[in-house]
Parts: C-alpha cells; sequence; structure tokens
C-alpha cells in the first residue's frame, strides 16, 4: 500500500529439500525472526504527522530497544532481529518485549514477505 515504510523477509522452516547440494543449516530458526540483514525501505512512504513512515519505524524500533525488557538483547544476538520481529509481529518472540508504547499504524507499515521466495 502507499503507507508500506518497509519490506523485510521472515524466516522459517525449510522443508530440506536441497537443490543447491550446498550446505543445508542444521536448526530450524527459533522463532520467525523478520531479516534485519537485507531489507527495503521507501522513505518517501506518507504518514499523516507528516514524517515518512519509514523513518517513524525506525524511530519505533529504536524505541523499543531502549525500552526492552531483557536488556541481554542490547549486546547479543538476536538483538535488533528479535526487537523487529516482536515490535512488527507481537508474540513472535516474547523476549524482546518492550516496555515502549506500540503504535497501531506499525504493522500496516511494514511489508513481510517469504525469505525463501
Amino acid at each position: 500500500s502507499d503507507a508500506t515504510g518497509a519490506v523485510f523477509a521472515a524466516e522459517h522452516k525449510l522443508d530440506r529439500t536441497n537443490l543447491t547440494r550446498g550446505a543445508l543449516p542444521e536448526n530450524d530458526p527459533e522463532a520467525p525472526f523478520l531479516n534485519t540483514g537485507v531489507f527495503l525501505t521507501r522513505a518517501d512512504a506518507p504518514h499523516a504527522g507528516g514524517t515518512s513512515t519509514a523513518v517513524r519505524l525506525f524511530d519505533a524500533w529504536l524505541d523499543a530497544a531502549a525500552h526492552v525488557v531483557h536488556r541481554r538483547l542490547w549486546t547479543s544476538w538476536p538483538g535488533e532481529q528479535g526487537i523487529l520481529s516482536e515490535l512488527v509481529r507481537p508474540g513472535s518472540y516474547p523476549e524482546a518485549q518492550s516496555q515502549a508504547k506500540r503504535s497501531k499504524w506499525l504493522r500496516k507499515s511494514v511489508l513481510v514477505v517469504n525469505l525463501t521466495e
């Protein structure tokens, strides 16, 4: 939609079909994390307040990190990945719950796609 400020891929369990003959990971993801290593942002995505939706998303992400209950996520994996995943998809990684206020517009501003497609 016009309000989409970012696109992230979600990790998920692989079916173990190895078409590349390369090594497959031995463990499934701990949670359906959003991949914070590669993502797309739309700097001009409009938001009612005048600030772009992408900027507001990053502000909300930083605020959630500052108020995360488990401070170990400041320095340990899954850190920002777990915090963003919990912020966008509440309940996906409860250890990353934050005391920061969650915005209602947030879920509509992020598009999540399948990591393998």
